[in-house]
């Protein structure tokens, strides 16, 4: 390591070191010199380093990077007790779960904190917005894991001022998914959130209070259990929201109130996606199983199929066009989607649209109900993942793309409603980061 002055352009000081993955210039102390901190990569140190009197580089104090590797040292007050700490992130070269670590320090040392932040999150995606409480509205968003993926699924609720809270760990299982829905199902002002999961150490299906993450009622898995996509919706027209939700190859709907199964259909391959619409009463059902799309009919306690499509290759499909016209849409997280019209129960001609970005995720925008808001993701030249939304016409007309967004895209990174002044609100999950974007 080496020292220069910038007004003699010569060398002040020179230090040998190895194995350095970051290193950086603050003024620790608010005085008239800066320390330069270094730290190591593997198994190593922070070190802080000054120049003495006579202008070498001298070390005054080192601590323990705490796991593999390190990156992004910064200096700030995170704990706003008015002096400054030292944060770095760790673990982020092995394949083991990364920490946020901070040290106090003073003029000759330097002490680790206990603890500088909760579960490290994965990713996120969108679950949807809910009253916590009477007037404390949070944008949702569901953490598939956490950890690096050694623990399991969280919940997170954001502000509109970006304050987060984030429950504890909901599930030690190790099948993760990405869906979840926001509700209020017994309509008593605190909002709720389905979620795939029975209980922090159970699999299945679950229904939260979102307050304080207590358990409504919940579906513990039979060992054979994959819950994936869920919606809520007030199936049986009693006022109160219903749940149906993809367990495997069977898709099936319950009543969250009384606490009971209302019907299931099951499949001879598992469900990759569905949607949902109530059409002259009836609940109609749209499930992919990638190759294959079948319309299902609800009765008062079954389901009836009706048309399909073969050969379609679709991961996920939705609904869209006004309520006495309805068409679909489905994806298959490539370049293109697919819209087929659905009358008297049967599939239209499909006309294939091609795009210029990657289709991860698509909603259909509520201010007009044959756009669509569409998630892709990419990557640029060194690796590094982002993603766009776009706003396309169903005969895929691109009308706007957002600027690029932090991380990648996932199947369930949108939810969208329309503002009671007409515009459109949306919430996107990424693999990096949350956004209630207005």
């Amino acid at each position: 390591m080496y020292v220069f002055s910038a007004v003699d352009k010569s060398q002040l000081s020179s230090l040998p070191v190895s194995d350095t993955c970051d290193t950086r210039a603050f003024n620790l102390y608010n005085d008239s010199t800066v320390e330069v901190l270094v730290s190591d990569c593997q198994w190593g140190n922070v070190t802080a380093y000054t120049l003495n009197a006579s202008n070498q580089l001298e070390a005054i104090w080192q601590v323990d990077l705490q796991d593999h590797g390190s990156t992004s040292l910064a200096v700030g007050d995170i704990d706003n007790d008015g002096a400054n700490e030292v944060l770095w992130g760790s673990g982020v070269s092995s394949s083991g779960a990364d920490v946020l670590v901070t040290a106090d320090f003073t003029a000759d040392s330097a002490t680790l904190k206990a603890s500088t932040t909760g579960a490290q999150l994965d990713s996120f995606s969108a679950s949807g917005w809910s009253e916590i409480a009477p007037g404390d509205e949070r944008g949702v968003f569901l953490v598939p894991s956490t950890e690096s993926g050694y623990s399991g699924m969280a919940v997170a609720t954001l502000t509109q001022e970006g304050q987060l809270t984030t429950s504890n760990e909901l599930s030690s299982g190790w099948r993760y998914s990405n869906y979840s829905a926001t509700t209020d199902f017994n309509n008593d002002g605190a909002g709720d959130i389905f979620l795939p999961a029975a209980d922090s150490n159970t699999e299945g299906f679950g229904v939260f209070q979102l307050s304080d993450m207590s358990v409504h009622w919940a579906m513990a898995s039979n060992g054979s259990s994959d819950v994936g996509q869920i919606k809520a919706m007030d199936v049986n027209g009693d006022g109160y929201d219903d749940a149906i939700v993809a367990d495997g190859k069977t898709l099936k709907v319950f009543d969250i109130q009384n606490q009971l199964q209302l019907a299931s259909y099951s499949f001879a391959s598992t469900i990759s996606g569905f949607d949902a619409v109530i059409i002259d009463g009836t609940l109609n059902v749209v499930v992919t199983q990638y190759e294959l799309l079948q319309l299902l009919k609800m009765g008062a306690s079954s389901f009836s199929a009706h048309g399909f499509v073969e050969d379609l290759y679709c991961n996920n499909v939705r609904f869209f066009g006004k309520d006495e016209d309805k068409s679909l849409v489905c994806w298959g997280a490539d370049s293109y989607f697919q819209t087929l019209s659905l009358v008297d129960n049967e599939f239209g001609a499909i006309k294939h649209i091609a795009t210029d970005f990657r289709v991860n995720d698509i909603e259909v925008d509520p201010t007009d109900p044959n756009r669509f808001l569409i998630a892709s993701h990419a990557s640029d030249g060194w690796g590094t993942a982002f993603s766009n939304i776009h706003s396309v016409t169903s005969d895929g007309y691109v009308i706007w793309s957002s600027p690029s967004l932090i991380g990648s895209a996932n199947d369930a990174s949108l939810r969208v409603r329309e503002q009671a002044d007409g515009k459109l609100e949306i919430l996107f999950g990424s693999g990096y980061g949350m956004y209630w974007i207005h």
